[in-house]
């Protein structure tokens, strides 16, 4: 029973660590984006590249199967999920080529 819980636990955590972290290295970007040129977003482009650059990493080191996937929706679902954060970040970007920033 506690190997069983162990097995479930220590994923989760890693998982929300993972999640954690990019999320703030996501808002890192975004302060000094804002520090240093305000009327230029041009935060997600390295957010993106260090999203996907994370994510191969941790494909590469363990098992989560996004090269593999155990069941085939899994490789749409998390290409739906960095496709739908490319699409905030382009939103973005269009944006501030619209001039519509604050």
């Amino acid at each position: 029973m506690v190997h069983r819980l162990t097995a479930i636990f220590w994923p989760i955590l890693r998982g929300l660590v993972f999640f954690m972290m990019l999320m703030g290295i996501s808002q890192g970007l975004v302060a000094l984006n804002a520090n240093l040129s305000p009327a230029i977003p041009w935060f997600p482009i390295p957010a993106l590249v260090i999203i996907f650059l994370a994510t191969g990493w941790v494909c590469s080191r363990w098992p989560i199967r996004l090269i593999q996937p155990v069941v085939p929706l899994t490789r749409a679902y998390a290409f739906a999920l960095l496709i739908t954060y490319a699409v905030i970040c382009m939103g973005i970007i269009e944006t501030w080529l619209n001039n519509l920033t604050a």
